[in-house]
């Protein structure tokens, strides 16, 4: 159930919100109300804490667990969750949570939110996040993003004019100076080495050929939902797929999704389906280790079979660790993209100094970019960057 409010919004609320709404797709269920009323906009923000967390919705145990060490659900649930559910400042929380009338008040607080959130269809019985509830928390993930990029002004973002590494490979030449590395041909490189009789590449051996555009784009978005991406890793990175999602569709480019862990959770194909992919994203939960190699060779059998510029952008905050032999089978997995015609990028968070060289061999094997990001709240614009890069 979607609140109403007859309160008017001040000037500039009324104006951020009309600079919003000429964003919005026509489509989605969501009415304009949404703007006007903050218990949907908690309740929506409430629901995607709650996935980015995998917190469960299940009152008992959650107090149970908040007496019992409140530092600890503070970890693993985050602060904005816990003072959505309970209505109360965190800090307060564990100030008083020995207190056995204090108790009894966040007890009952915690019971009304959770039975608020089921009549209003929100949860269903099982106390699980039930369709309409993903669908309000989507749309408050859509508006909360597009608001980011507006004060960021990247609204207007258009393909830049440089040059691309990106594109179907043209006629064979010699290379020149201020050629990319990523336009030579390796395999006739090496025979012209071997025919001139040198043992070292040099520079007179090297082919080169030029990248011509295809016509168009296929982006697919791959997102480690390891148990590590938990939180806020996981909360931006879902975040930077809406943001890719909303200029690639605005492009008619094609966009499509995959979320890894051990193995493929939640899979698309590139669609211009923006509220299709939408609603994919703000499903994603995070548990389990690593497997690179999955995600990439998934991404080759989601592009289609149409001569079209094919890329495919892996965000992962881990060096491999599912698989009998994680990174030589993550290593050849990049390979087979290539001779696929497929590029790949990879946009490391807090990647450790084992991960950072495993990312660069990737993006060295897979003609892409490699981001090493230290600031989640640039994920978005970097994602941009790399989608904006592309030759179509």
């Amino acid at each position: 159930m979607i609140h109403s409010s007859p309160d008017k919004l001040k000037p500039y609320e009324k104006e951020k919100k009309e600079t919003i709404e000429k964003q919005i797709p026509k489509q989605g269920n969501i009415p304009a109300t949404f703007f006007d009323n903050e218990v949907d906009k908690k309740n929506a923000k409430l629901l995607n804490e709650a996935v980015n967390h995998n917190a469960p919705f299940m009152p008992d145990e959650l107090f149970e667990k908040l007496v019992k060490n409140y530092q600890n659900v503070e970890e693993i649930y985050g602060k904005t969750f816990l003072n959505l559910i309970s209505g109360f400042d965190p800090q307060y929380i564990k100030k008083n949570i020995k207190i056995p009338e204090f108790q009894q008040l966040l007890k009952k607080k915690i019971e009304e939110k959770v039975e608020e959130l089921r009549e209003d269809g929100l949860l269903d019985k099982n106390y699980h996040v039930a369709e309409e509830g993903f669908e309000l928390a989507a749309f408050s993930l859509y508006l909360e993003e597009l608001e980011q990029l507006a004060a960021k002004e990247t609204f207007g973002l258009t393909p830049s004019d440089r040059k691309s590494h990106y594109g179907e490979r043209g006629e064979e030449r010699r290379l020149h100076h201020g050629d990319s590395y990523r336009n030579i041909a390796v395999r006739k490189s090496l025979h012209q080495a071997i025919k001139q009789g040198h043992n070292e590449l040099q520079m007179e051996d090297l082919i080169a050929f030029d990248r011509k555009s295809t016509g168009g784009a296929e982006v697919i978005y791959a997102i480690d939902s390891s148990g590590s991406m938990k939180g806020d890793k996981i909360a931006q990175a879902k975040k930077a797929g809406v943001a890719l999602a909303y200029f690639a569709l605005g492009k008619k480019d094609k966009v499509g999704l995959i979320s890894f862990a051990r193995e493929i959770k939640e899979e698309l194909m590139p669609t211009r389906e923006f509220f299709h992919l939408l609603d994919t994203i703000v499903k994603i939960r995070s548990a389990g280790e690593t497997n690179i190699a999955k995600a990439i060779k998934k991404s080759l059998e989601l592009f289609s079979r149409e001569k079209t510029t094919k890329h495919l952008i892996l965000l992962t905050d881990a060096f491999p660790t599912a698989g009998e032999r994680p990174e030589e089978e993550s290593l050849e997995a990049a390979g087979l993209a290539r001779d696929q015609g497929v590029t790949l990028s990879l946009v490391g968070l807090s990647l450790d100094k084992d991960g950072e060289r495993m990312a660069k061999k990737l993006v060295e094997i897979g003609s892409g970019r490699l981001f090493l990001v230290k600031n989640l709240t640039e994920l978005d614009r970097l994602i941009l960057e790399d989608y904006n890069a592309m030759e179509r």
